[in-house]
């Protein structure tokens, strides 16, 4: 009897606790793309797109980002493989309004 309370006790709890969830909105799906620029050689990055501001890790191996800043404030995000020794051959532009 003693083994059996609980057991008893955790499915009231898991029970009680499944009863307070409420589902949660959707999010609309967003259709704005951003612009890309494609990079003309893939062995440097144009000394348009500004200053080196940031560098960020990737979801794979090797990948991070390189986030740079133009002079008008515009945001330019460069992907980078490290194991590949490559850039990505299309960089993110982002304005600033």
């Amino acid at each position: 009897m003693a083994k059996g309370v609980p057991t008893l006790l955790l499915i009231l709890a898991l029970s009680i606790g499944s009863l307070a969830c409420q589902k949660v909105d959707e999010r609309p799906l967003i259709t704005q793309t951003l612009e890309t620029q494609q990079l003309t050689a893939l062995e440097s990055i144009p000394a348009e797109f500004g200053e080196l501001v940031s560098v960020v890790p990737g979801l794979g191996r090797g990948d991070f980002t390189l986030w740079f800043q133009k002079a008008d404030r515009t945001i330019v995000a460069v992907p980078v493989n490290r194991l590949s020794k490559a850039l990505h051959p299309e960089a993110l532009v982002i304005p600033r309004r």
